[in-house]
């Protein structure tokens, strides 16, 4: 597990431009990680990066709703809009793929390929991600310090396996990363990059000097017919040790679970309720996620009529009753693996 050791101070409500206020924790001593720089508003030149949404030209809603997000959290600047192939534009050959996994495929080799000569680290997103406070000084504390250069790509938010060991784990480095107020608000985080397991392609990172090597891993699956979408292929590529893969913890983004029906993975008919639970599960580590309302979700969806209902919880109780509500589900007949 590659550590950053340095917190962050939840930026300003976005009523207004949101500080950076970055306070290094210790030094690189070799087991502590990498010390971020402390991040002002003079070294706002060397923390560049250039944002890029992926959005389809008829899904107007969707990108209403992700342009809504960056002006909330006044990142106008730092993104502009990619239009997404609406599937297999190209007509590549595959009958392993959905046209709509095709066309993610195609949508995130070709924004690579227009930037392969880019003088900055690139942050993409797809339209059904969510931000928050610490979405964009989390970027830049990332790409500006040398983290980024330990990495081809870091996702900021992963699918989290609806295992009672993982779970475990991320529930104790969520709690110590992540510092609330009396009334239970974030105020500060922790962030450390961890081992990748998978990550959906709604954010990453991308060092700008890994562009090429991307652009020839997805071409060439491309060509040859990729068996399985880019989020698996970028797995095979890690696990290969061909591409050098992180994840930033606590979750900086969220994929909207309204979206999640409606996306790629749709079309390999996975029971809904499944893939909800899952990605109930990795919204719960979400750096300001509103743990009594998702408490509140995962009560209506998976509460089981043979055991008493539970009273509706808040704080670290109700994210541990979170994931034991997602357990519950998994460990049932009712849940589809995929």
């Amino acid at each position: 597990m590659t550590t950053i050791d340095t917190a962050i101070a939840a930026p300003s409500m976005p009523t207004r431009p949101p500080a950076s206020d970055l306070h290094p924790q210790g030094k690189d001593d070799g087991s502590r990680g990498i010390a971020l720089p402390p991040l002002s508003p003079a070294a706002a030149a060397a923390t560049r990066y250039t944002g890029h949404c992926i959005n389809l030209d008829r899904s107007t809603a969707r990108r209403a709703q992700i342009d809504a997000e960056i002006a909330a959290f006044h990142l106008q600047d730092n993104y502009r809009r990619f239009p997404a192939a609406d599937g297999n534009v190209l007509g590549i050959p595959n009958s392993r793929l959905s046209e709509g996994e095709i066309g993610c495929f195609i949508s995130h080799l070709l924004l690579l390929k227009e930037n392969v000569a880019a003088e900055t680290h690139i942050h993409v997103v797809e339209d059904d991600a969510m931000f928050s406070r610490f979405t964009g000084p989390m970027v830049k504390a990332v790409v500006a310090s040398e983290a980024i250069d330990q990495f081809d790509i870091v996702f900021t938010d992963s699918t989290v396996t609806p295992s009672r060991d993982d779970y475990e784990q991320y529930l104790a480095l969520y709690d110590a990363s992540v510092e609330r107020d009396a009334a239970g608000n974030v105020t500060r985080i922790h962030p450390t990059i961890i081992d990748y397991y998978v990550g959906t392609t709604t954010s990453y990172i991308v060092n700008r000097r890994s562009i090429p090597k991307l652009v020839e891993l997805f071409a060439h699956a491309l060509a040859s017919g990729a068996t399985a979408p880019i989020d698996l292929l970028i797995r095979k590529a890690a696990r290969a040790g061909v591409l050098r893969v992180g994840t930033l913890f606590p979750f900086i983004t969220s994929m909207r679970i309204d979206n999640i029906v409606s996306n790629t993975i749709a079309g390999r008919q996975i029971a809904r309720l499944s893939r909800l639970a899952v990605c109930l599960g990795q919204t719960s580590f979400f750096a300001e996620c509103d743990h009594q309302a998702l408490h509140q979700c995962t009560m209506q969806l998976f509460h089981d009529p043979a055991r008493p209902q539970t009273q509706l919880l808040h704080g670290s109780a109700a994210h541990r009753q979170i994931l034991e509500d997602i357990l519950a589900f998994c460990a049932s007949d009712k849940f589809v693996q995929y």
